[in-house]
């Protein structure tokens, strides 16, 4: 994005720093002007197959005017490795970058991560027992993926790979609601599944004279609508590309974003 080539030509920055062998396994540092400012790891989208770390530079200008340190993350992609192998990822990103805080401009006991689709997918995981809770000071999930289910009945999975028994660990309602049950997230995710439905997805209404609402008919398609909206019967619909709001996110005193950095700045 321009906005993004903008930021790195504006403001100081360390490009490709590796925390790993892979020429993805890295990440950019727009460090604030402090030393010891809050850092905002940030994870970005693609559907856990596309794009590079490059898409969230455009978030830099608003944190570092702000007192941020940002930290853009680079992680493998699918087919080249799992799912799974993308939250190792992460989370290996996120340990090299609390060990190394103070070299890179920042406080390791505030760290936050953030990300959006699939890099919000990845940011929950990774405040939840999946993931790093102990190096977090928190986390933000922008239109995350957070149910796996929908994901590995849909055209995505000729890419991704995703088997039955991957989803419950890398799902985080599954590994929120079986935590707060008590249970093992294999156990949530066969309960739900007896009841016809996807792990995560709320008992539906029942429908008179048939299967119910969203869950699944006579024929076992599975129909879980009601929390991940393109997905329809076993299939999730291409959504119509939208624009990023670029130009908004990267003014410093944009509405969009001061939610976003309250909890991190403290203001």
């Amino acid at each position: 994005m321009a906005a993004g080539a903008e930021a790195r030509g504006q403001l100081s920055c360390d490009l490709d720093l590796a925390y790993g062998d892979h020429a993805r396994q890295a990440v950019d540092v727009f460090p604030a002007a402090r030393g010891d400012a809050p850092i905002l790891a940030f994870v970005h989208g693609g559907y856990w197959h596309s794009r590079d770390r490059t898409l969230g530079h455009f978030l830099a200008p608003t944190y570092v005017a702000a007192g941020v340190t940002m930290v853009a993350i680079g992680y493998r992609l699918c087919p080249e490795v799992t799912v799974a192998e993308i939250a190792d990822d992460v989370r290996a990103a996120l340990r090299w970058i609390h060990a190394r805080a103070a070299t890179l401009g920042g406080d390791p006991a505030r760290l936050f991560v953030a990300g959006h689709s699939a890099g919000g997918h990845l940011a929950a995981l990774m405040a939840g027992p999946a993931g790093v809770p102990e190096l977090l000071k928190g986390a933000c999930s922008v239109s995350g993926l957070h149910d796996l289910e929908p994901i590995r009945l849909s055209y995505l999975n000729a890419t991704l790979g995703l088997e039955p028994e991957d989803v419950p660990p890398l799902s985080p309602t599954v590994l929120a609601r079986a935590a707060g049950a008590g249970r093992a997230p294999a156990a949530a995710a066969d309960r739900h599944r007896r009841h016809g439905r996807g792990p995560g997805i709320p008992a539906p209404a029942r429908r008179a004279g048939g299967g119910p609402e969203g869950g699944a008919p006579a024929g076992g398609e599975c129909r879980c609508a009601r929390r991940q909206p393109f997905h329809r019967a076993g299939r999730l619909r291409r959504p119509a590309p939208r624009a990023l709001p670029g130009d908004a996110a990267a003014d410093p005193g944009a509405e969009l974003l001061k939610p976003g950095l309250a909890p991190i700045t403290g203001t």
